[in-house]
């Protein structure tokens, strides 16, 4: 039995909350951009000489935001929603949506920190996409094991491993810039952020592998009703996702005065 469909598309599945709020968050705070990215993209950009928690947390909230040099704003925000409708859906059922929301804010976390030490600033939900990837890839391979070569006469199952192998080959190349004079500048900044999320997400696999791979073994039973995470301490989940409601909030808020400022 396949794993990918059942997965994005059972309908008593739980209900992917955090990827949920992770696209809204994208939507809402990338909307200004939308409107005029040169001018508006200042409301996110922190203000160092007045550093405190407002500032700090904007180098959380520029990486939901999505432009930049070499994506136009729209075309960017759709790959990436594509992508998380898909994947995040898959992987924040297997593990859960506590540790779906964790992860994704640790990767969001390393990166800032790469971020206040260059310093610089990036727009883009990638790196968080990148946490999925090794769980992702780990799905595919048995998915492939279970199916063979009927694997290959799935679209679902084309397109995410196509995406995942272009992860690391094209755009790993699209954003090389042969001009730096270093090798940090040459791998450039987006990359270094996907390395990170990828480092970030096959940490939390080694953590969480054991239930990882048991709920994927409940997919191919058909015994889905029976997750481990669903052990997992409710109140841990409930805080998760209260916190990340918070967060969108305060997207929210950002957002709407960059378009009060505007009009």
């Amino acid at each position: 039995m396949s794993l990918l469909k059942p997965l994005l598309f059972k309908k008593d599945m739980p209900v992917p909350w955090g990827t949920i709020l992770f696209g809204l968050s994208c939507l809402i705070i990338t909307f200004p951009l939308l409107l005029d990215y040169n001018e508006m993209k200042t409301y996110l950009l922190p203000n160092l000489e007045q550093f405190n928690i407002l500032e700090f947390i904007k180098y959380f909230a520029c990486q939901f935001a999505h432009g930049g040099r070499n994506l136009p704003t729209w075309f960017h925000l759709i790959i990436n929603l594509v992508n998380l409708v898909i994947m995040g859906i898959i992987v924040e059922r297997v593990i859960g949506t506590s540790r779906f929301i964790i992860m994704c804010f640790l990767s969001s976390f390393f990166v800032t920190i790469y971020a206040l030490t260059i310093p610089a600033v990036g727009f883009g939900s990638s790196g968080m996409l990148y946490s999925f990837w090794i769980f992702i890839v780990i799905i595919l391979l048995k998915e492939w094991k279970i199916d063979k070569g009927k694997a290959l006469k799935d679209p679902l199952f084309l397109f995410t491993a196509i995406m995942s192998f272009s992860a690391w080959t094209v755009t790993i190349m699209w954003n090389i810039d042969p001009q730096a004079n270093d090798f940090f500048s040459f791998f450039g900044f987006t990359n270094i952020v996907h390395l990170i999320g990828t480092i970030t997400g096959v940490l939390c696999f080694l953590i969480w592998k054991e239930p990882f791979m048991f709920n994927l073994g409940q997919v191919q039973n058909q015994k889905d009703t029976q997750f481990e995470y669903q052990e997992l301490n409710h109140n841990l989940r409930v805080a998760t996702i209260v916190f990340f409601s918070l967060f969108v909030g305060f997207n929210v808020v950002l957002s709407s005065h960059a378009l009060i400022n505007l009009f």
